[in-house]
């Protein structure tokens, strides 16, 4: 039973758009954890030096990298499944048979590790193609490009696919909350993991850097920088180094099989208050709605002169009293406080909190099941076009406070930049609604791109928290580029169907 349903649930899992997106992620980080003798940009770092490329050393960099992706982008691909089966009502047909809590959680878990190292796989087949392609040492060694990927790479798998597994059945974790969330636990792990204090050794760092620091002392090579693991730029390629291989000891791999146990006992742990079930049914009564019926409700305003209005209707359909509230104290400190902590903390507030509704344009429709109804408005681009404005009035109404503080302080600037982020953002979440038909893609980049605006990443902040983002008009062009490729993917599936 275990296996049938941890197969259904791979072959399900394997045509969502975001295992797409998470298999071509993969990819392109093995092609940038080898790079040219003369590159700049480099996912492993050894204070300027790298390894010279044998076939030991292309795996150990891929299988870090990937270690360090894959808990991230990984995380996304694997969750999901026990919401899905409530509201197919799969979980009311394993009710049904004598399968057990423990035993749903094991199949689950089964499920997460196989899609995760599907994608481990393509690492694989991508570091032999890196090193026949770049390697600077000729010799075949098969067990050298493996091992690090199983020691390394595979209990990292193993955990993030337990943790995705948790988040689905805690209560709360299992929407758009926990998605964002993810984020900054998954920034301590990747910092925290490359600590040579790190328990359970980590994420593996430490087992590439020793060896580079032995080679490095006794060739007499001075250290000038530290061990970095993540996508750089360097100011000159790195200097390649002979390197000894994996510091692997009976003390590592007893630690990566503690990962591993924790794990399996982590995925376990929901077996105490999990119940398998399906959507449960109740009788009609007078107050209660059926979902979408809020949805259908707003449809009734699709008129012309009110397309705007009610898109918005749909779009915040269902959102909490407490989001509202949480709106109007972010607008109030908008106003109130003086314009640099307006600017330090209320404008990045101001664009993360509208994040789970900004998911919804052009997905809400699909959620609620009311699509079918959606399709038979005559102008389908006009309610798109309407759909993204509805985002764009989303971003006036929680973000209004400090764009009128900003503007009684005569930063026009600031205005400006603000501006384009009102049209970039619902930009953005529509072309990914479009293509994945689903908030998770959103869910997962923005807060991402959000993230590395607050830590001062210019390129990366179209909303104008920084004060030096890429500036108001390419902002708006990028935009409009992303509303032509909603409309485009909109248009290619009218066609299609």
């Amino acid at each position: 039973m275990i296996p049938r349903l941890a197969l259904g649930d791979l072959r399900e899992r394997v045509r969502r758009p975001s295992y797409a997106v998470t298999l071509l992620g993969s990819a392109v980080l093995a092609y940038l954890a080898v790079p040219a003798a003369d590159g700049h940009w480099t996912v492993v770092d050894a204070g300027g030096y790298r390894g010279v490329y044998d076939m030991a050393y292309v795996g150990a960099a891929v299988a870090l990298g990937g270690a360090l992706w894959l808990a991230l982008g990984g995380f996304y691909v694997a969750r999901g499944s026990v919401a899905r089966d409530r509201s197919t009502g799969v979980g009311g047909v394993l009710a049904a048979t004598p399968l057990r809590p423990p035993a749903y959680l094991a199949g689950k878990l089964l499920s997460n590790v196989a899609v995760l190292l599907s994608m481990v796989a393509v690492l694989v087949a991508v570091a032999l193609v890196m090193w026949w392609t770049r390697g600077e040492d000729t010799a075949v060694d098969p067990v050298g490009l493996l091992v690090p990927f199983l020691v390394v790479t595979v209990p990292v798998v193993v955990a993030v696919a337990a943790a995705a597994l948790l988040f689905d059945t805690v209560p709360g974790l299992g929407g758009g909350l926990g998605d964002i969330l993810w984020i900054p636990v998954w920034t301590v792990v990747a910092l925290g993991g490359q600590s040579s204090r790190a328990p359970f050794g980590g994420i593996g760092v430490q087992t590439l850097a020793d060896p580079f620091a032995a080679s490095m002392e006794r060739a007499g090579i001075a250290v000038e920088g530290e061990f970095s693991l993540g996508f750089t730029k360097v100011e000159e390629p790195l200097t390649p180094i002979p390197w000894e291989g994996l510091a692997v000891d009976g003390a590592f791999l007893a630690e990566r099989l503690l990962i591993v146990a924790a794990a399996v006992a982590l995925a376990l742990l929901p077996a105490v208050w999990l119940r398998v079930r399906g959507t449960r049914s109740a009788p009609w009564s007078g107050t209660r709605e059926v979902p979408g019926a809020r949805t259908v409700r707003a449809l009734r305003a699709l008129v012309p002169r009110d397309l705007v209005s009610a898109e918005f209707r749909i779009l915040v359909s269902g959102v909490s009293v407490w989001w509202w509230l949480g709106s109007a104290v972010l607008g109030a400190a908008g106003l109130l406080l003086p314009v640099e902590a307006v600017r330090a903390v209320v404008l990045p507030a101001c664009w993360i909190w509208p994040a789970l509704v900004w998911a919804r344009v052009w997905t809400v429709q699909v959620g609620t099941g009311v699509e079918a109804l959606l399709a038979a408005y005559p102008r389908p681009a006009r309610r798109q076009l309407a759909g993204w404005a509805a985002g764009v009035l989303l971003a006036v109404v929680s973000g209004a406070g400090p764009l009128v503080r900003l503007a009684a302080a005569g930063d026009t600037a600031a205005v400006a930049a603000w501006c384009a982020g009102a049209v970039f953002v619902p930009a953005l979440a529509a072309a990914l609604g479009a293509l994945g038909r689903t908030p998770t893609l959103f869910q997962v980049l923005y807060p991402m791109l959000w993230y590395l605006a607050v830590n001062g990443v210019a390129a990366a902040d179209p909303m104008g928290m920084t004060g030096t983002g890429p500036g108001p008009v390419p902002v708006v062009a990028a935009g409009v580029l992303l509303l032509a490729v909603a409309l485009l993917a909109g248009q290619a599936r009218r066609l299609r169907v």
